[in-house]
């Protein structure tokens, strides 16, 4: 995923039309796919249906947010293995088939207290 958001980094126009379309974010969003894989893309939430990018409607469910601080991808890389690994196995909630995603707010990437949430569908 790393590699992704780099290419992805040096497709200026693209990444001006989605920061002109968001919120206030950028979003990593893995979608299960029928077998136990995923897809990953890159978007935001927005309105703007004018946009000549694909779509997706995430399904309504009940989500836990964590906060992976520091530098990406480190911070997000250590707070998702620490919540698979150690927080899910050792709580009430179970993880569902349903798209997980990082909101990664604007601001610098690299600085020791940048916030990541990372989203993780539940039940």
């Amino acid at each position: 995923m790393p590699a992704f958001w780099q290419q992805f980094s040096g497709t200026h126009k693209e990444q001006q039309l989605l920061k002109e379309a968001s919120d206030d974010a950028m979003l990593g969003l893995c979608i299960p796919t029928e077998d136990t894989a995923y897809d990953y893309v890159i978007g935001v939430k927005t309105d703007n249906i004018r946009l000549s990018f694909e779509s997706w409607t995430i399904p309504a469910s009940k989500w836990l947010v964590f906060e992976a601080v520091g530098p990406v991808p480190t911070a997000i890389q250590q707070t998702t293995r620490e919540i698979f690994e150690s927080f899910l196995p050792s709580s009430q909630y179970e993880f569902t088939q349903a798209p997980d995603f990082e909101r990664y707010p604007n601001g610098d990437v690299t600085a020791q207290d940048y916030v990541t949430e990372i989203w993780i569908p539940v039940k």
